[in-house]
Order: C-alpha cells, then sequence, then structure tokens
C-alpha cells in the first residue's frame, strides 16, 4: 500500500502544475518503510517551498514590471509637457526678436536716409571721412539686425523672400562701397568687376546684399596683403528672362 501511494506521489512530484497538490504520507511500517516515507516527505517539503518562492518571485516580479511600467509612462508624459513648454518658450523668443529687430530696423533706415541727406552737402574733406565711417557703421549695423530677424523668422518658420525690381550694379556698388574703408585700413585693394549683367532684375535685394556681405567680410579677414576683387558675372544658360547670378572673389 505504502508503495502504491509512493508511485503516485512520485508521478504527482514530477509535474509542476500539481505542486499544491503535494501531501506527505504517514511514516509507519518497518524501518526501512520509515525511512523511505520521511525522505518523501522532506523531498515534498523542499519541492513544496521552491514553489512558493517561485510564486512570490512571480508575484514580485509582476509588481516590479508594473511599477516600471508606470514610471515609464510617467517619465514620458513629462518629456511631452518638457517638450511642448521648450517649443512654446522657442516660439516666444522668435516673435519677440522678430518684433524686436523689426522695431530697430525701422529707425536705422532713417538713419540711413539722413545720412545720404548729408553726403550731398558740401563737407570738408575731414567731415567726409567721418561720414563715409559713419555710414559704414550704421550699414554693418543693419547688416547685423537683418540677420537677427532672419534667424528669428526662420525658427518661427516664416522665412520670406521677396521679389522687387532693383537696380543690380547700383546694389553691388554700394555694397562693395561699405568695405573700402576696411579694406583700406588693412592695406588691400577692394575692387567689383562686373560681367555682362542686366541692370535692372527682379529678386531679392536684401538676402543678395547680405549674401554679398558675407562674401566680402570673409575675404577681407583673410586677406593679410594684395587686393580682393570681388567679380560678379551669369552662369551658362542665361535667357533673356532668367539668369544666375555668379558671385566669387579672388
Amino acid at each position: 500500500l505504502v508503495g502504491s501511494e509512493m508511485g503516485i506521489r512520485d508521478s504527482a512530484m514530477s509535474d509542476p502544475t500539481t505542486a499544491q497538490t503535494f501531501r506527505t504520507v504517514p511514516v509507519c511500517g518497518v524501518r526501512e518503510a520509515q525511512i523511505i516515507a520521511s525522505a518523501f516527505n522532506a523531498l515534498i517539503s523542499k519541492k513544496a517551498a521552491a514553489h512558493r518562492e517561485l510564486e512570490t518571485s512571480r508575484a514580485d516580479l509582476a509588481t516590479r514590471v508594473e511599477i516600471a511600467v508606470h514610471d515609464l509612462k510617467q517619465q514620458h508624459e513629462e518629456l511631452k509637457e518638457a517638450r511642448r513648454q521648450a517649443e512654446e518658450a522657442s516660439q516666444v523668443k522668435s516673435e519677440f526678436i522678430a518684433n524686436m529687430s523689426h522695431e530697430i530696423r525701422t529707425p536705422m533706415h532713417g538713419f540711413l536716409g539722413f545720412l545720404d541727406l548729408l553726403g550731398e552737402t558740401s563737407l570738408t574733406k575731414t567731415q567726409r571721412s567721418y561720414w563715409r565711417l559713419l555710414k559704414h557703421s550704421v550699414n554693418n549695423l543693419l547688416v547685423v539686425i537683418n540677420k537677427i530677424l532672419d534667424f528669428s523668422k526662420l525658427e518661427a518658420g516664416k522665412m520670406e523672400s521677396q521679389l522687387v525690381s532693383f537696380h543690380l550694379h547700383q546694389l553691388l556698388e554700394k555694397t562693395v562701397e561699405l568695405f573700402t574703408v576696411n579694406a583700406k585700413n588693412k592695406g588691400l585693394d577692394l575692387t567689383l568687376s562686373l560681367s555682362q549683367l542686366p541692370k535692372w532684375v527682379m529678386g531679392d535685394p536684401q538676402h543678395l546684399s547680405q549674401i554679398l556681405t558675407n562674401l566680402i567680410s570673409n575675404a577681407l579677414k583673410f586677406t593679410r596683403k594684395g587686393s580682393v576683387r570681388i567679380a560678379a558675372g551669369t552662369l551658362p544658360g542665361t535667357t533673356p528672362h532668367h539668369f544666375t547670378l555668379n558671385l566669387r572673389h579672388c
């Protein structure tokens, strides 16, 4: 009877799904049977304890996973909120810079207008020199303001290009003229060469002037002696209604 019951317990013991039904057997009978029954009961106790530990570990792991998922979701929401606040702050900053740049640029055009009127009056050689320096400084400041305005427009996604009629030769000549004082102070000769360019064109004079300003500024910055020649021409494929302007320094 004991052997038969032990066989049943042994087959049940090999199946983890029935661990909760494990039961010890009564210890009785001859000494050998008692030893076997005691060993069997000890094994059953170990397996029951291991089963309880496994269930506890599973419950603890499930709790940890649930907490980790909750924390991850909370961090994700916090990151989304932080990103939203950063984007709003950047938008406010861009709009503020754009408004301030516009408010500053408006009176600067007034300064330039009065400087042009002043330049048409009779000035002494010294006064003319001071006038050129003042006009050069005002134009450089206006370029910086325009760069700030363009940057803020790019951040705000409101960058636009103008399409107006302007005198190309005059724009190029006046832009180069702004740097004659700087070139002279460095002992450099600054010249402009125009090759087969139309006089009146449609485009964005402000951005074209900024491009040329950056080109000349870098050329003067990295040239220690000699001269800087700005060459402006057209690339192949020019038509009566369309052309590509090629600017380079040498």
